[in-house]
C-alpha cells in the first residue's frame, strides 16, 4: 500500500498532499486564463479612464478658458 504524501511521474499521479499532477496543470492553466482575462479587463478600464479624463480636462479647459476656445473652432 503506497502513501498518499509519496510521488509519482505518470498522469494523474498523486503529488504532494493527494493532489494529482493532473488536477494542478488543469488549476495553472485556469490561473494563466484568469490572468489573462483580469489583464484585459485592466487595459479597457484603463483605456476608458482615460478617455474619460481627456474630455473631462476638454470640458475644464472649455470653462476657465472660452475664449481660447472659440478661438481654436474658427481655424
Amino acid at each position: 500500500m503506497s502513501s498518499v504524501l509519496g510521488g509519482g511521474s505518470g498522469y494523474g499521479s498523486t503529488g504532494s498532499y493527494g493532489v494529482t499532477d493532473s488536477y494542478k496543470y488543469r488549476k495553472q492553466g485556469s490561473f494563466e486564463q484568469t490572468n489573462k482575462s483580469l489583464d484585459d479587463q485592466l487595459k479597457e478600464l484603463d483605456s476608458q479612464l482615460l478617455s474619460k479624463v481627456g474630455r473631462i480636462k476638454r470640458s475644464v479647459s472649455r470653462a476657465l478658458f472660452p475664449s481660447e476656445t472659440i478661438n481654436s473652432q474658427k481655424l
